[in-house]
C-alpha cells in the first residue's frame, strides 16, 4: 500500500556541474534512478522526495539533461508537472544566464506552473560571482516571482526548498505548511511515545522481580542487554532522545 496520497512531478533544470545530481544521490532524497536503465529515452533521471503532509506528498524530481541532443525530450516532461525548480551556480555567473533559455521554454508550454530560482554552493560564499542585484533582475526579466539559496553539500535549506515549491504548488503560505507537518510529526511522536510506554509496561510487570522496582528509563537500559530486552530494548534506544524518565 502507498505511503502518499498525492503525486507531483517536478522537473529541474540546470546547466553543467551545478549540483542537481548530487542533490540527487543526497541523503535528503531517496530511490535514485537513472532513466537508461528502465526506459528508452535517455538524458532524464529521477528521484523522489516524500513530505509527511496531511495524508502524505511525494514529489518526483525528473533531472532534465542539460545537452542539446535531448532538447526534443523536453517538452514531454515539462508538460504536465506541477513545478520547476531552475537551478544555478552562486560561484558560475554564465549557468544563471544559461537559465533564461530554458525560462521560456518551461513557460512556453506551461505557462502557469510555478518556478522556483534556486542557486547552489552557498558553502561557497567567498567565491560568489552572482549579486542578489543580479538575481532580482533576472527574476523581473522572466517573471519569476520566487528564489533562494542553499547548499547540496552542506545540506543548508534543501528541505526548505522542497518545502517552498510544495507551498507555491499548494498554494499555501510556506509558514501554514510547516506548521501543519510539525503537528503532524509531533502527533506521530506521541503515538510513539505512548506505544513504548506500553512495552515498558509489560517488560516491568513481566519481569518486576528481576528489575528490583528501578524504574527510570536509563536504569533499565543499564540493567538489561539487548538480549534481555530484544525489540522492545532497540525501540528504548531510539526514544532516549525523546523520553527522559517515563516514570
Amino acid at each position: 500500500m502507498a505511503e502518499y496520497s498525492y503525486l507531483f512531478k517536478i522537473c529541474m533544470f540546470a546547466d553543467k556541474d551545478v549540483g542537481k545530481k548530487a542533490l540527487a544521490k543526497s541523503n535528503f532524497v531517496y530511490n535514485y534512478y537513472k532513466a537508461e536503465d528502465y526506459m528508452s529515452t535517455i538524458g532524464i533521471e529521477f528521484c523522489v522526495k516524500t513530505i509527511d503532509y496531511r495524508k502524505g506528498i511525494r514529489l518526483q524530481l525528473w533531472i532534465i539533461s542539460d545537452e542539446k541532443s535531448f532538447a526534443h525530450t523536453w517538452k514531454p516532461y515539462i508538460c504536465g508537472s506541477s513545478g520547476v525548480i531552475l537551478m544555478y551556480d552562486i560561484t558560475n555567473a554564465k549557468t544563471l544566464d544559461r537559465l533564461s533559455e530554458w525560462c521560456q521554454m518551461v513557460k512556453k508550454y506551461s505557462e502557469a506552473v510555478p518556478i522556483l530560482l534556486v542557486g547552489n554552493k552557498l558553502d561557497l560564499e567567498e567565491n560568489r560571482e552572482v549579486s542578489k542585484e543580479q538575481v532580482e533582475k533576472f527574476k523581473q526579466d522572466n517573471n519569476i516571482v520566487s528564489s533562494m539559496e542553499m547548499s547540496v553539500r552542506t545540506g543548508e535549506n534543501i528541505e526548505n526548498m522542497f518545502l517552498k515549491l510544495l507551498s507555491m504548488i499548494l498554494n499555501i503560505g510556506l509558514k501554514e505548511l510547516k506548521a501543519e507537518i510539525k503537528e503532524k510529526q509531533e502527533e506521530k511522536l506521541e503515538e510513539r511515545r505512548e506505544d513504548i510506554i506500553l512495552r515498558i509496561d509489560r517488560v516491568i510487570k513481566i519481569n518486576n522481580k528481576k528489575l528490583n522496582g528501578k524504574r527510570n528509563l536509563k536504569k533499565l537500559k543499564k540493567y538489561w542487554s539487548e538480549k534481555h530486552f530484544g525489540a522492545t530494548f532497540l525501540l528504548l534506544k531510539h526514544m532516549l532522545r525523546d523520553i527522559k524518565d517515563v516514570y
